[in-house]
């Protein structure tokens, strides 16, 4: 053993970090071709950032599809079609090459 080793974890100056508050959470996820998952793998990644205890000003989930997929993976949910200007700070939303669209607030 070091002769250094005082039995205490350093604690350095940057720890103040964990006192900031969080401004945006962010969840992100990637369905890339020959994954079965659903829109309501994106709904529980932001129903995660929902039930963090630390107060988070705004919350984004944001699901990344291949080519074709869009139709299997929105599925059963409520969505449409948002052009981006529209984007706001809060919400599910999926997104492909040429389509953006939000998943309503009812699916959760």
């Amino acid at each position: 053993m070091s002769p250094n080793y005082q039995g205490e974890p350093y604690k350095g100056c940057d720890t103040f970090i964990y006192n900031l508050p969080i401004l945006v959470g962010i969840e992100l996820k990637y369905n890339k071709m020959g994954d079965n998952m659903g829109f309501n793998v994106i709904v529980k990644d932001y129903m995660k950032l929902q039930s963090v205890k630390k107060d988070i000003k705004h919350r984004l989930a944001l699901c990344f599809l291949q080519e074709g997929k869009a139709e299997p993976f929105l599925k059963g949910s409520k969505h449409f079609l948002i052009d981006q200007d529209q984007i706001k700070l809060d919400g599910i939303f999926v997104i492909s090459k040429d389509n953006l669209w939000e998943i309503d607030s009812s699916c959760m």
